[in-house]
Parts: C-alpha cells; structure tokens; sequence
C-alpha cells in the first residue's frame, strides 16, 4: 500500500512539473511570435514601431515568372540591416505565373529611424524606371 501512494505521488509530481513546462514553453512561444511584425502593402508610407534586436519581415507580393522581383533602393543601414536573401513564398498553390510573396527579414540594429526603400525591378534594366516602389519607416520605441 505504501508503494502505492509513494508511485502516485510522483506520478503527480511529475504530472505538476511536465504541466509547468508546457505552459511556460507556450508563454515564451507566443511572446516571440507576438514580437514578431510582419510589414505588408497595407503599411506602404507609414511609420512602424519596433525594437532594438526585433526581426521584422518584409511581405511583399511579386509575380517572378515576369522577371520583377523587389530590390531594396535604400535604408539606413546604421539602424537596420538585412538578414539573409529574400525568399519567395507562394500564396497559395504554386501554378506558374502565380502572384507569389517576395519576404525580406530586417533586424533593428539601434535605436533610431531606418527609412526603406524597395523597388519592383527587373534587374538587367538598369535605365527603366521601376514597376512599383514601397517605402515605410521603421522605428524604435523604448522597451517595457
């Protein structure tokens, strides 16, 4: 009988412990996708707020079977830098020719505004003027 009650409390001890670092993983989950900004046409011309050391991502749509892809024309790269190349991201079944999403990453070096500019370009047309151009500012904002 002893044996008994020593296994079932461990069991629930363990029960207790795993439940604990389930809900403290799902905390930390949701606190880093809620840091997470992603920047969409929606946000052209605007002004949006971010945090030292945040990864904010750039989603914009692009149709690549045309030879158009976004070019980044400019940013403070005191304040903000890319990370990594841009990937292409379908929107939904990957038919040729579809719409697709072009998604940069920019990490917020410093405190500060970081002004982008990213042009609708085909690359080997260096004299033509550009499809579409997308500007937003991003800017810090003191941590909590």
């Amino acid at each position: 009988m002893n044996t008994t009650r020593i296994s079932c409390s461990n069991s629930v001890r363990f029960l207790f412990l795993f439940a604990f670092i389930l809900a403290a993983t799902c905390a930390l989950i949701a606190q880093s996708s809620a840091d997470t900004k992603v920047i969409t046409e929606k946000q052209e011309h605007s002004t949006v707020l971010v945090r030292k050391g945040e990864i904010v991502t750039i989603r914009l749509a692009s149709q690549p079977g045309t030879g158009y892809s976004w070019q980044f024309a400019s940013d403070n790269s005191k304040v903000a830098a890319l990370e990594g190349q841009p990937e292409i991201v379908p929107q939904g079944k990957a038919f040729p020719g579809e719409i697709e999403s072009q998604v940069f990453h920019v990490r917020i070096l410093r405190d500060g505004k970081a002004h982008l500019e990213l042009k609708y370009v085909r690359p080997w047309e260096k004299e033509a003027l550009p499809a579409k151009t997308f500007r937003v500012t991003l800017k810090t904002r003191a941590r909590k």
